[in-house]
C-alpha cells in the first residue's frame, strides 16, 4: 500500500486543531474535519474551512494564503470561546489578546497578543509550500 501525501488543507487544519485543542478552556474541543477546523461545546459548533482559503490559484498554497487561513482559524476559535463564555479569551492586561500569525522558513508561528511576548502561543507548525518561479 502506498501512502498518499496529506493534502495541505487537511494537514494545516489538523495541526492547528491539535495545537488549539491543547489551549482552549474546557469543555471546548477543536478538531479537523475534511480540511476544516471545528470548535464544539455542547450545541455550539463553529467551522473554519481552511481548504477554501488555500490554493486559490491551483498552484499550491502561498505564504499569504497559509497566514490568512491560520489567522481565520485563530480568530474564529477566539470568537466562539469568547461569545460562549461571555468573557474575552484569551485575556491579557484587561483586554482581549488578538490573534496573529507569521510563516517564515516553512515554520508557522501562531499566537494571541504581542508577537514579542505573546500571551498564548501555539507550538510551531511545519508548512511545506510548493517551489515558486
Amino acid at each position: 500500500m502506498i501512502n498518499s501525501p496529506v493534502p495541505p488543507a487537511i494537514k494545516l487544519a489538523r495541526d492547528l486543531a491539535n495545537e488549539l485543542c491543547a489551549v482552549v478552556p474546557g469543555p471546548f474541543s477543536v478538531n479537523e474535519d475534511h480540511g476544516s477546523v471545528v470548535i464544539t461545546e455542547g450545541s455550539l459548533t463553529a467551522t473554519t474551512p481552511v481548504g477554501d482559503l488555500l490554493d486559490q490559484h491551483g498552484t499550491g498554497p502561498t505564504v499569504n494564503e497559509v497566514e490568512t487561513a491560520a489567522w481565520a482559524v485563530l480568530s474564529a476559535v477566539q470568537d466562539a470561546v469568547t461569545e460562549h463564555l461571555t468573557d474575552p479569551w484569551p485575556l491579557g492586561d484587561h483586554r482581549l489578546a488578538l490573534p496573529d500569525v507569521k510563516l517564515e522558513g516553512g515554520i508557522l508561528r501562531a499566537w494571541y497578543g504581542d508577537c514579542d511576548s505573546p500571551l498564548l502561543e501555539l507550538g510551531p507548525i511545519v508548512v511545506e509550500l510548493p517551489p515558486r518561479d
